[in-house]
């Protein structure tokens, strides 16, 4: 019996390993992917993953922070890019995960939650014929379900 609980607090100290650092894109096409926390102040935490279409290689970008909202990330435009945030409304906690292939520019992640609802809305910057930047919704965007692994290198997400 001691050697099953020894076991499975080892199973579990590996499962929670050293986060990986996200070492961004040098080459190629790149884009630009900014969150921004609506949330009157509640703290997020926001995760994505090096290969986004296995939700493989697990990057934790923040862990609740208040303080993220306006922090970006670059990626490769042409490729998958998954993400997951948690937030919590104080009565109901929420983890969304979605992926999307961005092209190159910039683009942006919005949460804005209210008493009992959580929401979020990739939008991608516009400029037209030398006008102000405007903001358009992401509509080619998929939603993923996240999962644990049962090891840290698994795969996070599968699709619904």
């Amino acid at each position: 019996m001691r050697f099953v609980v020894l076991a499975t607090v080892a199973l579990i100290l590996v499962g929670c390993g050293q986060q990986r650092l996200y070492v961004p894109p040098s080459d190629g096409p790149l884009a630009t992917v900014e969150f921004k926390n609506e949330a009157r102040g509640l703290p997020i935490t926001v995760l994505f993953y090096e290969d986004g279409v296995t939700c493989k290689g697990l990057v934790r970008a923040s862990f609740y922070s208040q303080d993220f909202a306006g922090s970006s990330v670059t990626v490769s435009a042409g490729k998958p890019f998954t993400f997951t945030i948690d937030h919590s409304t104080g009565r109901r906690y929420c983890r969304q995960t979605f992926m999307f292939t961005p092209d190159q520019g910039a683009y942006r992640v919005v949460t804005t939650t209210g008493s009992e609802q959580c929401a979020l809305v990739v939008e991608k910057s516009v400029k037209t014929d030398g006008s102000a930047e405007t903001w358009v919704p992401v509509t080619e965007i998929t939603r993923r379900q996240y999962k644990a692994p049962f090891f840290q290198d698994g795969e996070w997400c599968e699709p619904l």
